[in-house]
């Protein structure tokens, strides 16, 4: 009766496990820089940085994260990382903007700076989607 009880319980905790880790999505996209510029070796992760992924050397990226996932974080090297929100399973494309320092600017300033740049990447989405870069018109989020 009692390895019963244990063959039982066992099963119930695999059966939880299993369906805990059946629990995700995969994001797919391509990271440029605004110009247009692939980023190979890029890195895509998640807030935490327990799901991490590499661009290949088209800057085309996938990666397997909770279902409950909400943002994704971009770095590359001279480039402004960068959070992007996702919503669903849709394809998300990445512009990140060219890092730039200017002199004197506060961290305040280059806050304001970078919220001020990052306004204008609506229309770079447009234009990479007119030329072919991204299969979508718009970001996913």
């Amino acid at each position: 009766m009692k390895e019963q009880i244990l063959i039982l319980i066992t099963a119930l905790l695999f059966l939880v496990c299993l369906s805990a880790s059946a629990q995700m999505k995969t994001i797919t996209g391509r990271i440029i820089s605004e110009d247009f510029e692939v980023l190979e070796n890029a890195i895509i992760r998640t807030k935490d940085s327990k799901y991490t992924a590499t661009a290949d050397e088209h800057g085309n990226y996938s990666i397997k994260v909770p279902e409950a996932t909400k943002e994704l974080v971009a770095l590359y090297i001279a480039m402004e990382t960068d959070t992007i929100p996702i919503m669903g399973k849709c394809q998300v494309n990445i512009i990140l903007l060219n890092h730039m320092i200017i002199e004197y600017e506060t961290v305040e300033q280059a806050k304001k700076h970078f919220k001020r740049r990052k306004k204008d990447l609506k229309p770079l989405y447009n234009k990479a989607y007119k030329e072919g870069v991204f299969k979508r018109e718009n970001p996913c989020s």
